[in-house]
């Protein structure tokens, strides 16, 4: 019987709903894999298939890692240098050994400002794991699900295709990130991984309302669009309360301050029952539900907008970066949208246009060739079995 094929998998451990989907939907992709999940040590996260183990947390790290944090409390940098070196050794190993290293994720490389050249989010939140080091050759190594940006200057192109020519091949999720490097031939497109999560089961027939919110403070500095997205979202809210709709406001990621959004909305209706919210905080299925059960979804956060459209709902997407903005030309979205810096003339009869006129956008492409996103990867998987089968005959 063939041993199973080792995968070590990468991906942004931030507690985020779209990021964890992306594990999951990998996981159940390759369940005849074993997959060693790369974390940041901060964000491990709570609940995992089966077939997946953390690659950071296994007991000999944990037993370094307290010995490690101990001498350094003690001063001892000399024991602190020697404990992670034996932890980087011991991850190169795995990683030596793994079938394939996958980098998994959307805005996994961004230029954070103009002629910044750390554009991998790896290199600052595990800096203990080194690509180079511990995975050889580019032989093995791929990139699913990613977009390119935002960008601030032309050389993060260069800086790209350089980078890409250390993996195997690199699959990007949108049209826009795909044609500026389609030049080489390890990229393709495939649509979003998330199209092939299933709708699950709603639980509720009633009419109700989610909407995606975020800490948008973040993303803009202008005090009059923050303050115009909030007052929009609470007229919206407004709206559907006064006709007895139940509305749900969903944090996709607590660590990026969508809870603090939630919060300032629902201290706005202090009396309000039926106005709840629904924080990711580990267990993606109550979200699941509540987008697979609403009547219609504003979405701010990228893959509330993408899960809604893939389920079948009137979205009005919050275009809050490039990457909602390109996906929605893929998907030639056929309503209206806003983009965050377009909010302070957005009226609520713009909010509430994709749902008095029940405009939903046709995703069916999207949802038969997202599954081309692990197509490479399969394929080197497969031929490599063949290639272990026929040498031992």
């Amino acid at each position: 019987m063939a041993s199973k094929k080792q995968i070590v998998l990468d991906f942004y451990s931030c507690y985020n709903l779209g990021d964890d989907l992306f594990v999951e939907a990998f996981a159940e992709y390759f369940s005849d894999c074993e997959i060693h999940l790369l974390v940041n040590p901060k964000c491990v996260p709570k609940r995992l298939p089966k077939n997946v183990r953390i690659l950071h947390f296994s007991n000999v790290d944990l037993r370094l890692r307290r010995i490690s944090n101990l001498a350094s409390q003690r001063g001892r940098q000399r024991m602190v240098k020697t404990v992670e070196h034996m932890r980087q050794k011991k991850l190169e190993r795995i990683a030596q050994h793994c079938d394939a290293f996958v980098k998994i994720g959307g805005s996994i490389f961004m230029q954070h400002a103009p002629g910044c050249r750390e554009i991998d989010f790896s290199t600052a939140e595990k800096p203990d794991f080194s690509l180079r080091q511990s995975t050889g050759g580019r032989g093995n190594r791929f990139i699913i699900g990613a977009n390119l940006g935002p960008v601030y200057s032309e050389d993060y192109w260069e800086q790209m295709a350089e980078k890409f020519r250390e993996y195997r091949h690199v699959c990007l999720r949108d049209y826009a990130s795909y044609r500026k490097m389609c030049a080489a031939p390890n990229v393709q497109y495939a649509p979003d991984v998330l199209f092939l999560v299933p709708k699950p089961y709603p639980g509720t027939c009633e009419e109700n309302v989610a909407i995606s919110v975020m800490d948008v403070s973040r993303n803009t500095e202008d005090a009059a669009v923050i303050r115009a997205y909030y007052d929009l979202l609470e007229r919206a809210i407004a709206y559907f309360l006064d006709r007895e709709v139940p509305v749900t406001l969903m944090s996709f990621c607590q660590w990026q301050g969508d809870e603090q959004a939630v919060q300032e909305l629902l201290n706005r209706f202090p009396e309000e029952k039926r106005l709840s919210a629904c924080c990711y905080r580990g267990s993606a299925r109550r979200i699941l539900r509540v987008l697979s059960g609403a009547s219609f979804v504003i979405g701010t956060r990228f893959h509330s907008t993408i899960l809604g459209i893939s389920f079948g709902k009137p979205v009005f997407p919050i275009v809050y970066n490039s990457k909602t903005a390109h996906y929605l030309a893929d998907l030639s979205f056929p309503g209206k949208s806003a983009a965050l810096e377009e909010l302070p003339s957005v009226t609520l009869d713009d909010v509430l246009y994709n749902y008095r006129n029940q405009i939903v956008a046709d995703c069916a492409d999207h949802h038969r060739y997202a599954v081309n996103q692990f197509r490479v990867l399969e394929e080197y998987l497969e031929e490599k079995e063949k290639d272990i089968e026929s040498s031992t005959v």
